[in-house]
């Protein structure tokens, strides 16, 4: 909160953004809303709407206090937005809508009707392609990916990291520790052990993706643009690897994604597809290249065995489940 004695009387101001604002109208014009919540949040909101006279506003405002943060996004856009939606009343459209514009995350479902009905939350999450499995707190995102020869799927926005697999198992095997890090020096047979737990504390049904839904996915499902790794044609702008790694895993979600919106799918750690590599062997298929190897591994073409008996510090995962 800012106060401008100009001239007499005296201004009241609130800053949204980097421009001070007088009135309601000019609030409008400079429309910025996670600043507006962030004045929401901290009280400065509603002691401007009180010294400047906007009583109504005041009481409508009043009212967010003991609301849902769903609700108090919906309202607070509705006040000030140059476009408000058309109603108070949150629909799904209206989500969809904020969601879209990053006003509105997962968390600020719960707690409310659309995920006090599960069924209402999970085609709500669908819609906007995308569904966030929560596990003590802890969000585990899923991409829709649609077009598949066989069958539209789901697979993890990033591989999983040390937090997810912390929050599941109640260890952390990693060697290059920090939580959103992904999760490596696991043989196929943890993963599998992790799904297991996961499934039973989230009653889905994930899996690994298997190798075709995988290269699939990297390559940007129905919106690939042909690169030659996941999202880019520069290896720089979406992984890290030999060249900028330096020599270990970095947090996940850092570079850019691909078309899908997925993230880490050239570079950082190998990951573990459910295939065998071939029928003549008992090795499993690792596809997506690592922080110690060269640009050439982490394309998405590039695919590669490992004995699933045996841990690197190179080879995490990702999950898949059917849509």
């Amino acid at each position: 909160m800012r106060y401008i004695n100009q001239s007499k009387p005296i201004k009241f101001s609130l800053l949204v953004g980097d421009r001070e604002c007088h009135s309601v109208e000019e609030v409008k014009q400079n429309f910025d809303f996670n600043s507006l919540w962030d004045n929401l949040c901290n009280g400065s909101l509603e002691k401007w709407l009180g010294q400047i006279g906007e009583t109504a506003k005041l009481l409508h405002n009043k009212e967010l206090v003991s609301a849902d943060s769903l609700t108090k996004k919906v309202r607070l856009y509705n006040l000030f937005s140059p476009e408000p939606l058309p109603s108070d009343e949150v629909n799904e459209d209206d989500v969809m809508r904020l969601m879209s514009k990053g006003y509105v995350k997962f968390d600020d479902l719960k707690g409310t009707p659309f995920a006090a009905n599960k069924k209402n939350f999970d085609d709500i999450l669908e819609r906007f392609g995308k569904i966030a499995v929560m596990v003590d707190s802890v969000a585990i995102e899923m991409i829709f990916v649609k077009g598949y020869s066989g069958g539209d799927f789901y697979i993890g926005k990033y591989p999983v990291t040390q937090l997810q697999w912390q929050a599941v198992m109640g260890n952390n095997p990693s060697n290059f520790k920090g939580d959103s890090n992904p999760v490596e020096n696991i043989l196929w047979k943890d993963c599998q052990d992790f799904i297991k737990e996961l499934n039973t504390k989230t009653v889905r049904k994930f899996r690994l993706p298997k190798e075709d839904e995988w290269e699939y996915a990297a390559r940007g499902g129905n919106k690939t643009h042909n690169y030659v790794y996941s999202g880019s044609k520069n290896l720089a702008e979406v992984g890290w690897y030999q060249n900028n790694s330096g020599g270990r895993t970095h947090p996940v979600g850092k570079k850019k994604p691909n078309e899908l919106g997925i993230y880490d799918m050239s570079g950082n750690v190998w990951e573990w597809c459910e295939d065998l590599f071939s029928s003549s062997m008992s090795d499993r298929v690792i596809r997506g290249g690592a922080c110690f190897y060269a640009s050439s591994h982490c394309a998405v073409s590039s695919r590669h065995n490992q004995d699933p008996a045996s841990r690197s510090r190179n080879i995490g995962f990702r999950l898949a489940m059917d849509a």
